[in-house]
Formats: C-alpha cells, structure tokens, sequence
C-alpha cells in the first residue's frame, strides 16, 4: 500500500491550493510543472481525476499571458517552453507550440548564445543544455550548433574550475551536485551517441577517481548510483567494475531515517532505472534497497502515513511541492511496495486544446 484514494485526494488538494497561491510560473518550482504534474495525474488516475485538466490549462493559459522576461529553466522561459513542449508532444493537450511560445521561445535560444561564465553560477548552463537538446525539433540547426558550443565551453569551464579547487571542501561539494546535474541531464535526454556527453561521461569517472583516491565521498547518496547508471548507460569499460562497486556501497550504507522525501524518492526511482538495466548479481540489492527506503515514506496505519505526509508538505514546500520534489513524483509514479507500475505513462485521455 502506498496511497489510499483518501491520501491522494488530499494530495491533490495541496496541489490545487498551492497551485493558484504560487506566484512563480516556471517549470521546476512554479505553476507550469505543477499543470504538468495535475495533467499526468489526469490521464494516469482516469475518468474520475479528469477535472485536474480544467485546473492545469487554466494555469497554462494564466502563465501564458504573464509578461516574463526571466529566461531560466527553473523558474523562467526556458522552463516553462519546456514544459509546453512536453505536453503538447507528449499529447496531454491539444496545442501549437510555435503559436503560444514563438517569440518567447526566440528569446531564449538568444539569450543562451550571449550566454558568460559565472564563477557563482554553475548550474543554468546545464539547464539549458538539457532544455537545447529536449527541444531540439523546435531549434534550426544553425542555432542548436551555437548554442551547443556555448553551453559545452561554459559547462568545461565550470568543471575545470572545480577541479583545480578539489582542495577545499565547499568547491568539493558544489562540485558534487553539479555532477548530479550532469549526469541527470544525460540520462534524461539518453544522449549516449553524444560525443560530448561520452566525453563528460569520462571525465566524471576519473574525477571520482581521484576524489575516492583522496578519500573524499559525497554527501549525496544518489552520486554513486548516477555515476554507475552513467557509465552503465554508455557500455562497460575498465571503469564499470569500480563505479558499481561505490553505488553498491551507497545503496548499503543508506541509513534511511536522514533522508528527506524527495532523497528516498530519488533512491527509489534511480534504483529501479539501474535495475532495469544491470545485471542479475545485483537485482537483489537494488529490490532490497527499493523495499527499504519506500517503507520511510509508506505505512500501512493510514494515521501514521498522512502524519508522514502532511510533515514532508510542510518542510520545504519549494522542493516538495514543485515539479523537482518528492511529492509529485508520488503522485505520477504510483508506487506500490513490492509493485512497482513503470507503465504509467501509457494510455491516452481526451486532449483539450490550450489557447
């Protein structure tokens, strides 16, 4: 058991309040991913949860009228042309990307080619690398070339940086969640034939190899299973032995009560995309792992469960409540302890049209 009718409902009703308060509109924390999140949700729950469209396209079409300037995938127009590019390929609703967004999304591609490095900011770069190569049909090849170029000289600048400053233990730690970022963007987009992403690939091993050398270890228990599900995703190489021995050590050493709704979620969804595609030695530890972090956040006293919850909602509402946090991703998963349906996202429901 993980969510009752009555939990999700309840659920929802946070999503639906906080939905029309949130004033931001961007796509990782603002109204644009909660629509798509309430859209998916729709079409997985059916007939019953088909209200959610009336909800999201309402926010759609509020965020498309808003005036932004902001050109950020988190909370900008690169997000939000993200998200409209999503469920409008993805079929959830029934529009034209280039008629609702052309001119914002113009704006985009040239404020990444003028694109400068930041020493303070390292993580835009990678967020419009993912957001070039996601909607790539929607860039001319001229542009995708420029701003590919861009990005890749700023990311390379990025990482040199840190690793010239491996000494100091906040470069360290900076370093290893945008490591994070990296590895989640080349695994989203599956960009394997992509001589960069081979390339960046490469360089995040040996990079751990000397961290692990030096006896640095993340912080983050999700690093070492991006790292081997990356160099697992590419083929094996003299590398994979050593990256799957780190993950399985991570996977172990999780002490569960420490980490936060969205970590456990974290834990849960890169363990099953490693179990799908590992080896059999190590299907035993992956399910382990899945069964011992999704029993933090399930219970089969439903009290237990909603106080759970309703502490997890109120903690960080920006991480749990917007399309990068746990709750969300509760909803859309539909987890089940021991069942887990990786086949959510089939099936189809009426497309209504956003205008």
């Amino acid at each position: 058991m993980l969510l009752t009718s009555n939990i999700r409902a309840q659920l929802i009703d946070v999503l639906l309040l906080n939905i029309y308060a949130e004033k931001r509109v961007g796509y990782a924390v603002g109204k644009t991913g909660m629509a798509v999140t309430l859209l998916n949700v729709s079409r997985k729950l059916g007939q019953q949860y088909e209200y959610l469209e009336d909800h999201a396209i309402s926010v759609l079409e509020e965020t498309l009228a808003m005036e932004m300037e902001e050109p950020t995938f988190m909370n900008g127009n690169a997000g939000i042309g993200f998200g409209l590019h999503e469920i409008i390929t993805d079929k959830l609703i029934d529009g034209d990307y280039d008629e609702l967004f052309a001119s914002r999304h113009d704006k985009v591609i040239a404020q990444i080619k003028a694109l400068e490095y930041d020493e303070k900011n390292p993580f835009d770069c990678l967020d419009y690398l993912f957001f070039v190569n996601a909607v790539e049909d929607r860039i001319s090849c001229e542009d995708k070339a420029l701003c590919d170029s861009v990005l890749e000289r700023l990311v390379d600048s990025h990482m040199s940086r840190f690793q010239s400053e491996f000494v100091r233990w906040n470069v360290r730690n900076m370093y290893y969640v945008f490591a994070i970022r990296l590895m989640a963007v080349i695994n989203s987009l599956q960009s394997y034939s992509n001589g960069y992403f081979r390339r960046c690939r490469d360089l995040l091993l040996n990079n751990e190899m000397r961290l692990h050398t030096d006896d640095y270890i993340s912080q983050y228990p999700i690093y070492y299973s991006y790292l081997y599900l990356t160099d697992l995703s590419f083929s094996r190489n003299e590398h994979s032995d050593e990256s799957a021995r780190l993950s399985d050590e991570s996977l172990k050493n999780i002490i569960t009560e420490t980490l936060s709704f969205k970590e456990l979620a974290d834990v849960v969804y890169l363990s099953l995309r490693i179990k799908s595609v590992t080896d059999n030695r190590r299907k035993d530890l992956l399910s382990e792992t899945i069964d011992r972090v999704t029993f933090e956040f399930t219970d089969d006293d439903i009290d237990r469960f909603e106080c759970k919850l309703n502490k997890t909602m109120f903690a960080s509402s920006d991480y749990n409540l917007g399309i990068y946090g746990g709750l969300w991703r509760v909803l859309i998963l539909g987890w089940f302890r021991g069942n887990v349906d990786l086949g959510l996202f089939l099936g189809r429901y009426g497309r209504r049209r956003v205008s």
